[in-house]
This record gives structure tokens, C-alpha cells and sequence, in this order.
């Protein structure tokens, strides 16, 4: 018998925890280890979740810095600026860049204007600064009107509350873009690009842009409406924007990612690849452009051979080009055809005024009133009836 006993004991330590362990034991230890990965588990989603508030609270609640950040992979604005710099220098020929510029996530009307050196480029929630008042203490970037900039563009195509955000002023304009719009809290994304004063200051145009061409064209959208790209070649980009960097190829592979395009094409045929593929609008579907006539060095429209009116020439603000022309043409696919064709008619109209002004009116220092001359070619917000 105690032989017996004592092969038992060495036959159940020899057997497998799983084997000798009493059920509800086995079951309480099961339970136990379940209940560790859930607090685990609820842990990390909790840490997750208070980076995601700790960022969000930096920057005032606004959940699209966040994906701006995301989007450069960076944590903070000043590797934002790193990432935007590396960016262009990795993509650009020639002399590196190294643009200065101090770029703010997040902060109030109170903020800018207590810690004006704290930023060259902030980007804020509409909910959190008014425009005006900042505007009203000179801290953001003021330029004389001109219906063909790019900002004043974007403004343009802003639905009217987000207008209404905007500095009021007979012939300034303010660079300010618009990154977002949540239309059903009425909050949008800001990028403001500060003043620039007699002290060293960064430079926050270019930043703005290369932020705004990184997002997605329903994101464009559902702020401006319609998605517009240019499209020149490589030879004539201007900054390494994502917007610039178009090529007629990248029209005819992204269909659904623009609505409207500027090209800069050698000849009429180099548009022949967007028509065979059925993404020219046809023009002539409005009696405007078949009645327009205007007096400048490219023609008033380019027909397809079988008679449709599928771009609009145009010159740009600083003149013809050395060699070929821009055109304007909108997508055949457009989602939103009316809003398009509304925006190319006060493209060209703006592209006519640029050319009266070099070439026609006011070239004389008399023509133009004193108190806006000093911001060189530009026009009362009034003159302009289109």
C-alpha cells in the first residue's frame, strides 16, 4: 500500500497541470487570465485614446490637424515643417530649399494675437478666431485684390458662410485658405498665413499649399465644391505642390479626382488622349463661350474635329507662355457640372482683366487711385461685375 501511494503522487506530478486540476479551478483560472487580457486590452485602447485627446486638445478639438499631422507623419508642428522640407527637397531639382516658417497647431483670437512670434502659419478651427479682428491687428498676410490668386480663387468657391468669415475690405484681400468644412457643425479648418513684418518672418504660402494639396478630393469638395489641378510640365512648376504636379497622364489615370484642369500644352492635339477618352466637357453646351470674342495672342477656343468645344485658351497673370498655351478644360465626369462651369467663367474673366490691366487699362500712374497703388496690379472688390 505505501509503495502504491507513493507511485501515485510521482504518477500525478509527472501529469500535465490540465490533467489534475479540479474543473471549477480550471475554469476560475481560464476566467481569470480572460479577465487580464481584457484589462490589457482596455488599457491600451484607453492610452490610444488619450494621445488622440492629448493631441486633440493641443489643438482645440480640431480631429483634422490630427490627420494633417498623420498625413506628414509627424507629431508636432515644427517636424511638420521638417516633413513639408524634406518633401520638396526629395521631389525638386536644384538649389535645396529652406524656407523658414514657425507653423501653429491650434490656439484662439488671443492666442495669435498675444504670441504673434509663436507662429507664421496657424492653422485653427473657424469655432476659435475671428478673422477680422486678427485682420484688424495686422497679423495676417494682406494683398491688393486680384480676382486670378490662388487664395482669393479658393475664397471665391467657399459657400457663403464660410465667406462670411472672411476680413471685409474695399481692395485687400487676406490669405487665409480653407482646409475643411464640417457642414453639419459649420466648423472649418483654417490655415492663416500671418503678415509679414520688418523682423525676420517665415515664409507660409508655400506651406499652406503643399498642406492643401495633400488631401483627398472628397475633402476638396465638400469645401470648395469642385477638385482644380495643373497640369504643365515638369519644366514649369513652380512650387512642389502636390496640385502642380499633374501631368496629362495622371489626368486620363485619376478620372475621379478632378473636375477642372489648367494645361500647358504645345498644340491642340496634345489634348487628344483626354478627348478619346470622353473626359473633355463640350463648351458650346453654353451659349457664352460661342458668343465670347476677346482680343488677346491665343485663339478663343479649341473644336475637336467633329466640332465641340473642348478647352478655353487662356494667359496666365504673368504673361504668355514661351512656348505653347494654357488651355482650361473641365471633366466630362464632373459631379458638379453647374458649379464648374460657373468657376472657369470667372477664371477667364479674371484671366481677361490680368491681360487688360498689363496690356490695355490703367498703365498710366494716374489711372490708378493713390491709396491702392502701392499694392501694385489690383482692383476694388466692387469693380469686379462677373
Amino acid at each position: 500500500m505505501k509503495s502504491k501511494s507513493l507511485n501515485l503522487r510521482v504518477d500525478l506530478q509527472s501529469l500535465p497541470d490540465e490533467a489534475v486540476m479540479p474543473r471549477k479551478e480550471k475554469e476560475f483560472g481560464e476566467k481569470k487570465e480572460m479577465k487580464k487580457r481584457i484589462v490589457l486590452f482596455s488599457a491600451l485602447i484607453f492610452l490610444c485614446s488619450m494621445f488622440t485627446l492629448a493631441v486633440c486638445e493641443e489643438t482645440r478639438g480640431s480631429s483634422s490637424i490630427a490627420s494633417i499631422l498623420n498625413a506628414w507623419g509627424a507629431k508636432d508642428g515644427q517636424e511638420l515643417y521638417t516633413r513639408i522640407l524634406d518633401h520638396w527637397n526629395r521631389n525638386i531639382d536644384g538649389t535645396r530649399i529652406s524656407w523658414p516658417a514657425k507653423i501653429r497647431l491650434g490656439g484662439t483670437t488671443e492666442d495669435l494675437i498675444s504670441k504673434p512670434g509663436s507662429w507664421d502659419l496657424a492653422i485653427v478651427s473657424s469655432k476659435d478666431v475671428d478673422l477680422q479682428k486678427l485682420a484688424d491687428e495686422g497679423l495676417v498676410q494682406e494683398y491688393g485684390f486680384v480676382p486670378t490668386q490662388d487664395f482669393i480663387l479658393q475664397q471665391w468657391l467657399l459657400p457663403d458662410e464660410l465667406q462670411g468669415l472672411l476680413p471685409e475690405h474695399p481692395f485687400l484681400a487676406h490669405q487665409v485658405y480653407f482646409y475643411d468644412y464640417d457642414h453639419a457643425t459649420g466648423e472649418a479648418t483654417l490655415l492663416i498665413c500671418k503678415h509679414y513684418s520688418g523682423e525676420p518672418s517665415g515664409v507660409p504660402g508655400p506651406f499652406a499649399r503643399a498642406i492643401l494639396g495633400g488631401r483627398s478630393a472628397d475633402t476638396v469638395r465638400g469645401v470648395e465644391g469642385i477638385v482644380r489641378v495643373e497640369a504643365p510640365p515638369i519644366a514649369f512648376k513652380v512650387e512642389p505642390g502636390e496640385l502642380l504636379n499633374w501631368e496629362i497622364d495622371d489626368l486620363l489615370s485619376r478620372p475621379r479626382d478632378w473636375d477642372v484642369a489648367n494645361i500647358l500644352i504645345q498644340n491642340e492635339s496634345d489634348l487628344d488622349a483626354l478627348d478619346r477618352a470622353g473626359l473633355l466637357y463640350d463648351f458650346s453646351q453654353d451659349n457664352f463661350w460661342l458668343t465670347r470674342s476677346y482680343d488677346w495672342p491665343v485663339p478663343n477656343g479649341i473644336y475637336s474635329e467633329d466640332g465641340r468645344l473642348i478647352a478655353i485658351p487662356h494667359i496666365a497673370y504673368y504673361g504668355p507662355e514661351e512656348s505653347g498655351f494654357l488651355v482650361t478644360v473641365v471633366n466630362a465626369h464632373c459631379q458638379n457640372t453647374t458649379k464648374a462651369m460657373a468657376y472657369v467663367k470667372h477664371w477667364i474673366k479674371g484671366c481677361e482683366w490680368d491681360w487688360d490691366f498689363y496690356t490695355q487699362e490703367k498703365t498710366e500712374e494716374e489711372d490708378v487711385p493713390e491709396e491702392i497703388r502701392k499694392y501694385g496690379i489690383c482692383m476694388y472688390k466692387d469693380e469686379m461685375d462677373w
